[in-house]
């Protein structure tokens, strides 16, 4: 279903999606109140619009998620602080992620709009299935040494990642004993208020990496927005060093593959975590941490909004364990505390 109170956007949604023979548009709706009318069993993905008369984005998500309808919604949202600062608050409220309207609709603005729009909700509309490895976790084949002294925790996530950080650095103690640095695919803007959103709903401070700020124990460092991240190791301490990251809209960013590869030197010192995202970013990384040494995780299926990025580590024999979301943070502080 589409949802937008603008019949030009309707157009442009509908007809965008229409031309993949896999995705059937079943339902237009002008604001959030048409839309919930219209919300049914066969509606898998909802896009859906921020500004609209009567209901708004926010309120109609927010219904939707009171209902406990098991679609997925992708927010549509404009590239503007004001626009960044609600997207926050749509992920933060059940949203599973966003696509940014082009700030006009030039011919390679509007391919690369409808490329990204196909592209999530594909990957958005696939249901989870009921293979995954369950509430226990699971071992991927390799005898654990869980006395290792762990320095650093390293995260990598795309699309449902923002709530599944949420849900684990709530879970962590302020007074936890080491750094954790963080990829989360997102654009410059939204990077720096989903550092101040999740330190607000959590007890470790998260801040957006910047040049030369050192790694502090308690502290989480997101990688900022149009930058990957790396880690630069001198002596004891570990310094954030920031490149720009690839301009090509099909290259994930930030890079979660550079934020592990830079820790490949310290290995067995590392916990590096994979979570839900669209593709396979993070998988050569891992890999080359786990040969190293490094202990590596990721999010079970189940709880995944989308299992490509830990499907694809998985695969590549890169994981030593599979685990919920819901435990991934008691399971963190197994290793960490274990020394």
């Amino acid at each position: 279903m589409v949802v937008d109170d603008s019949p030009f956007m309707r157009k442009v949604i509908k007809e965008t999606l229409s031309k993949d023979p896999s995705i059937e548009v079943v339902a237009l709706a002008r604001n959030g109140v048409e839309a919930l009318e219209k919300l049914g069993p066969d509606i898998d993905v909802v896009t859906m619009d921020f500004e609209m008369p009567e209901m708004d984005g926010i309120a109609s998500l927010c219904e939707i998620r009171r209902r406990q309808h098991p679609c997925r919604v992708l927010m549509v949202s404009a590239y503007t602080s004001a626009g960044a600062e609600i997207t926050i608050r749509a992920l933060r409220e059940g949203a599973e992620d966003f696509v940014l309207k082009p700030m006009e609709f030039s011919d390679h603005a509007g391919e690369l709009f409808q490329e990204d729009l196909r592209r999530k909700i594909q990957s958005l509309r696939r249901r989870r299935s009921l293979s995954s490895t369950g509430s226990s976790g699971h071992t991927a084949g390799r005898i654990l040494n869980k006395a290792q002294q762990i320095d650093l925790v390293a995260f990598g996530a795309s699309t449902g990642g923002p709530n599944a950080l949420r849900a684990i650095l709530t879970a962590i103690p302020k007074t936890f004993p080491v750094p954790i640095v963080i990829a989360q695919h997102m654009p410059h803007m939204f990077t720096s208020l989903l550092a101040r959103d999740l330190s607000i709903a959590g007890g470790m401070e998260v801040v957006e990496g910047a040049p030369d700020l050192p790694l502090l124990a308690g502290r989480a460092i997101l990688a900022p927005g149009g930058f990957n991240l790396m880690v630069s190791f001198r002596g004891a301490k570990m310094i954030c060093r920031l490149e720009p990251s690839s301009s090509d809209p099909a290259v994930p960013s930030p890079s979660v593959d550079a934020l592990f590869r830079s820790l490949a030197a310290q290995a067995q010192r590392i916990l590096a975590v994979v979570l839900t995202g669209i593709g396979h970013d993070g998988t050569a990384g891992l890999r080359v941490l786990r040969d190293g040494g490094a202990v590596t995780l990721a999010q079970d299926e189940d709880s995944s909004v989308v299992y490509g990025m830990p499907r694809a580590a998985v695969e590549a024999d890169a994981v030593d364990e599979i685990v919920p979301v819901d435990r991934m943070a008691p399971r963190i502080l197994d290793y960490v505390l274990r020394r």
